[in-house]
């Protein structure tokens, strides 16, 4: 064999360039895309509602029940314009926004209910209007008026649940006695206890709904 026919064969192995030859490696499975963080919980902002509701008509049903002195409706007339008031109509307004057009109505309407109840009482202590009979009239159609409304919320609330349906259906007894005892005693004193068990209704709601949301425990009628 010829000198130019050797030159022309293969290389030896060892003299081979490996640089070029790539291995057959495993390539990793890309990793799922992370989820994005979910959005925080809202707040449930009809809680707040609730007991500023609560506490107030509670606070009421002493002086018009008569447990407590008459002179504690002073006392109660503060705690309806801030507590009453304002601490229901600034949650109705979130409410809404929320899209809540239900809670967020009847927050707004029961807080413009306590600020107007504090404000007018407020002036009819002050002045000889109280004890007209203008004044009773006027004070007994109001009241009836509010009874009509709350026993239409009621009926809504029929969807919702049974602690809700008894805050509207003790409230809605209240105000027709409210109504009626402008111009009987006995009738007055019966509508405090009525205002007393509307806001122990009103207060168990509201504390069931905390259990429910925080704690996740739900409770009988929420």
């Amino acid at each position: 064999m010829s000198q130019g026919s050797m030159e022309s064969g293969p290389e030896p192995a060892s003299t081979m360039n490996f640089h070029n030859l790539k291995p057959n490696a495993i390539q990793p499975t890309p990793a799922a895309p992370a989820e994005p963080p979910r959005p925080p919980k809202p707040a449930n902002v009809l809680v707040l509602g609730l007991l500023a509701h609560a506490m107030t008509i509670t606070s009421l049903s002493f002086a018009v029940s008569t447990w407590s002195e008459p002179e504690l409706v002073h006392l109660v007339l503060g705690f309806a314009l801030f507590f009453g008031g304002l601490a229901m109509w600034v949650p109705g307004v979130l409410a809404l926004l929320q899209g809540n057009t239900f809670g967020g109505t009847v927050m707004c309407t029961y807080g413009s209910f306590w600020l107007a109840f504090g404000y007018f009482n407020s002036m009819a202590i002050t002045t000889e209007f109280a004890g007209s009979e203008a004044f009773k009239t006027g004070a007994a159609l109001l009241y009836s008026q509010w009874g009509v409304l709350t026993s239409v919320l009621f009926i809504f609330s029929l969807k919702l649940n049974k602690a809700l349906m008894a805050v509207f259906l003790t409230l809605a007894t209240a105000f027709f006695l409210l109504a009626g005892g402008v111009y009987d005693e006995g009738v007055s004193k019966a509508s405090g206890y009525a205002l007393f068990v509307a806001g122990l209704a009103g207060f168990y709601a509201a504390i069931a709904t905390l259990f429910k949301d925080e704690w996740n425990m739900p409770m009988p009628g929420v």
